[in-house]
């Protein structure tokens, strides 16, 4: 994961471990139920105190010793965090941290300054000021199998964009807004959708790619942990697709005023103020 990182970003420091700290011993868990695990136990701790608290002052002091040195079983056991861990909630209330983690190399972010500026000239755009740029991802190949075996979710079509478009083109109405479109399919996005303020502004690197979506004033995102991550580096605000599955939980409890959900249903209708439906 460092070598992968920090061919990409800059300053990444993650403690590396010898191979030989992960033993026969080390366990298998995904990071919801590990978290799960620790906050059980962080409560136990804390109740463990609170009640001490409440005892006479000799037995208070033995046992908040006891309580303050004794180690959580859950932390002697060495776990390999598995499943594309990826806890959305927690990653946008440390947003700004995330920013300040994840920087790309000056290559990266060259590379898709480059693209941004090409596909705004396509658009006749000349000023990047003058605009409103909302980057758009779209996830296609090979997560149409992925997304319909683990969510039983089928592929998102010109209905969420247009809405998502449409979104932004209602709420930005100081600038025009204009939409760059990056993809795994881009011959799939400039025929579907393509029109007087979209275009494609893909590369054949997804690292520049995520990079160029980070770029903009605000994102539309697809299912996925590329573009939410490429959302959650941006600046602004960015949508998601309101979930039509109930085996999909990525983002269900995910409370932010930056987030928003379009749907998927022509026919939805959204609430009298004309914003997106909150989340939670």
């Amino acid at each position: 994961m460092q070598t992968t990182l920090t061919t990409s970003f800059e300053g990444i420091d993650l403690p590396v471990q010898d191979f030989q700290c992960f033993t026969k011993n080390t366990h298998r868990i995904k990071y919801h139920l590990l978290h799960t695990l620790l906050y059980g136990q962080v409560l136990k701790v804390v109740q463990q105190r609170g009640n001490n608290n409440n005892n006479d002052d000799d037995n208070n002091n033995d046992s908040s010793a006891h309580a303050t040195t004794s180690k959580p079983t859950l932390m002697d056991r060495s776990y390999y965090v598995y499943h594309h861990p990826c806890p959305r909630d927690l990653l946008m209330t440390h947003r700004d941290m995330a920013r300040r983690l994840l920087v790309f190399k000056p290559w990266v972010i060259a590379r898709a300054q480059a693209n941004m500026k090409k596909a705004l000239l396509g658009l006749g755009v000349t000023r990047r000021e003058e605009v409103t740029v909302v980057t758009v991802h779209v996830r296609r190949g090979d997560y149409t199998r992925y997304i319909s075996r683990h969510y039983n979710l089928t592929q998102l079509d010109s209905v969420y964009f247009q809405g998502a478009f449409d979104f932004y083109r209602r709420s930005c109405r100081e600038k025009r807004s204009v939409f760059l479109v990056v993809s795994d399919d881009l011959r799939w996005c400039t025929k579907i959708l393509s029109g007087r303020d979209v275009i494609t502004a893909g590369d054949k690197n997804e690292v520049v790619d995520m990079a160029l979506v980070s770029l903009g004033d605000h994102s539309i995102t697809s299912y996925g942990t590329f573009s939410f991550l490429g959302g959650l580096l941006g600046p602004g605000h960015f949508t998601h697709p309101i979930e039509s599955s109930g085996r999909y939980h990525a983002m269900g409890c995910v409370k932010s005023n930056d987030l928003h959900y379009v749907s998927r249903d022509q026919d939805f209708v959204y609430n009298d103020t004309g914003r997106l439906p909150g989340n939670c």
